[in-house]
């Protein structure tokens, strides 16, 4: 799908990498809402290749063309850029759509043969004064640890499960909202829906022979936003020492 049909120019090379940003949307800027605003937005205004949201992922260009995405001439020719979006949001669906949006930069590299590394692996703040990818350089802790973490989860291969071996799942609620997360062992997805509860249950107790379990978690204990920090945390080798 293109909604710009190469207004940006059409690569000379092949791109170099990706480039991640950050909308500084609202939990309402979803594909349903940027499949409808981009196509009566200024392109020279800036956007995306990929808008990559809690209802799915939108391709506003094609990959063979540029995109007016950093501000920068180089930047726009040389690289794919993906927009993780709702950044102004609910923390749990923007560190979903991270997850999502890495997982398509992975696609996206290997297609072109490009190892992940400082060179392949691009923030909006490379290429100008700006604060994005504002949320998140403040979940993992400024611009090079946030760049640190995408090239990590890029390069870490996933681990197969041992036979037998049970996931770590769970259901959640906080302070008595009708939303229910769900933690799938390695990120928390937003549930939008009671039967998306009920099959996924189904379908874990056909093969573990019980439910997943559930929790109220409330805000004066905020389990909730420990269990989605320990998801982003990066793993550590045995001299690394202790965790204070």
């Amino acid at each position: 799908m293109s909604i710009f049909h190469g207004v940006a120019g059409k690569r000379t090379t092949p791109p170099l990498g990706v480039c991640f940003h950050n909308d500084a949307g609202s939990k309402n800027a979803t594909c349903g809402f940027y499949s409808s605003w981009l196509p009566n937005h200024e392109p020279a205004a800036g956007f995306a290749h990929y808008y990559v949201c809690s209802d799915g992922i939108l391709q506003a260009e094609d990959e063979k063309y540029k995109a007016w995405h950093c501000g920068n001439s180089y930047g726009n020719a040389n690289y794919i850029s993906i927009e993780i979006c709702q950044s102004m949001g609910d923390i749990e669906v923007f560190i979903n759509n991270e997850k999502n949006a890495i997982q398509l930069a992975r696609r996206i590299l290997t297609d072109y043969s490009l190892t992940p590394n400082r060179d392949t692996v691009k923030l909006h703040q490379d290429f100008a004064l700006t604060a994005c990818p504002h949320r998140s350089m403040e979940i993992h802790g400024g611009r090079e640890p946030a760049r640190e973490y995408f090239i990590n989860q890029l390069v870490t291969p996933t681990t197969p499960k041992k036979k037998g071996e049970k996931d770590m799942q769970c259901f959640y609620t906080v302070d008595g909202s009708p939303n229910v997360y769900w933690f799938n062992g390695d990120s928390v997805r937003l549930l939008t829906h009671p039967d998306q509860v009920s099959i996924l249950n189904r379908i874990y107790h056909d093969i573990n022979g019980c439910d997943i379990p559930t929790y109220a978690f409330t805000s004066s204990a905020p389990w909730h936003k420990r269990l989605i920090q320990a998801t982003v945390c990066e793993k550590l080798s045995a001299s690394d020492g202790k965790i204070g």
